[in-house]
């Protein structure tokens, strides 16, 4: 109800510019509430509910879905995505879980970018398992602070995450996810030039 008032009356012909502004302004700040209030109930159900409803699909068709449900945004940003991932790659696990993951990752790699930018997407097998790597360009992560990069409420670039709405909790759910599925994820990373985050999970995922 809140966010219809402010569209409403953004659009209003005969509200003042400054009026506008500031109406705008407290629409964005609705926004960014109504993003962590969603983040914060997801990171509590996977905390109470350690189970997953694993099926088994191909996680190569999952990926190139969520892809394309990015195209619009990859286009906006003028970001490049390059990407290496086989045709199959059949995996058991909780598939709306794992979509949630790839939704995370992506949103990051893509608010964290440069302009003009660059995202690699690589998935596969490797020892038995399935590895999956998003790495982007942009600010990076300073060594010291790479393991605190999944804690919940963490942000390295605190001005930009506002900026886009984000809540510092999206790769927090994203270890949490993995976690369920008993695999892992790390993050690597070249201060100022590149990130990447590296999932490994097991192809007939070990569900807790």
């Amino acid at each position: 109800m809140l966010r219809l008032f402010f569209e409403e009356n953004i659009r209003e012909e005969r509200l003042p510019e400054f009026v506008r502004e500031k109406l705008t302004a407290q629409g964005a700040i609705l926004v960014r509430m109504d993003r962590l209030v969603k983040s914060l109930l997801n990171l509590s159900i996977l905390e109470l509910k350690n189970s997953c409803e694993p099926e088994e699909y191909n996680l190569a068709g999952q990926i190139a879905s969520v892809l394309q449900e990015f195209t619009e945004i990859f286009e906006a940003g003028g970001i490049r995505v390059e990407t290496d991932l086989p045709s199959r790659l059949p995996i058991q696990a909780d598939r709306e879980k794992i979509r949630r993951v790839l939704i995370n990752i992506l949103d990051n790699a893509i608010k964290y970018n440069r302009p003009d930018g660059e995202i690699v997407l690589r998935a596969g097998e490797e020892g038995g398992m399935i590895f999956l790597e998003v790495q982007n360009t942009g600010i990076g992560v300073p060594a010291a602070e790479r393991d605190k990069i999944f804690e919940q409420f963490y942000r390295v670039e605190k001005s930009r995450s506002t900026a886009h709405g984000g809540s510092g909790l999206g790769l927090s759910i994203v270890k949490r996810i993995i976690e369920l599925h008993g695999g892992t994820v790390s993050l690597d990373s070249s201060f100022g030039e590149w990130a990447r985050v590296r999932i490994m999970l097991p192809k007939n995922a070990d569900i807790r």
